[in-house]
């Protein structure tokens, strides 16, 4: 789904494309969460703003929190979070699911075919682990699977 055939020619998408995507509907959150590592923790070792402003760096960069793979079927994207205490888990992640698909679908004129964004943890004085899995699939027509 990174190329797409038109009467005109080919046009192509780099992952970076989807990834700033992805990075963008988490900054939408004003800091009630992060891109985390999936274990959790940030990617780098660096404490504090460094590592976070390392988690992208244009198209030179890689997030590694975000994963978007290219199938047969569609893209498959998913986003680590930590999300901070006190913040609504669940509308969080359903405005950043609802963002990604629609940005995709509006840069690239297809659905992903499906997105996931997967709380790793709650921070609060300390990361807090949890292994939420909220998901968005276009075959399901808008529904959002959450976690029981």
């Amino acid at each position: 789904m990174l190329e797409i055939k038109t009467e005109t020619g080919d046009i192509r998408f780099s992952k970076n494309v989807i990834k700033r995507i992805a990075t963008d509907a988490v900054h939408q959150m004003d800091g009630k969460a992060y891109i985390y590592h999936y274990r959790g923790r940030y990617k780098n070792a660096m404490n504090g703003i460094g590592s976070r402003m390392s988690l992208y760096n244009g198209d030179k960069g890689d997030p590694g929190s975000i994963e978007v793979d290219d199938t047969d079927t569609g893209l498959r994207i998913t986003v680590y979070l930590v999300v901070k205490f006190g913040v609504s888990i669940r509308s969080s992640c359903i405005d950043i699911l609802n963002y990604i698909f629609d940005n995709v679908k509006s840069v690239m004129g297809e659905e992903p075919e499906i997105v996931k964004v997967i709380v790793t943890g709650v921070e609060s004085n300390e990361i807090a682990r949890r292994d939420l899995e909220y998901s968005r699939e276009a075959r399901m027509l808008g529904a959002i699977n959450e976690p029981s």
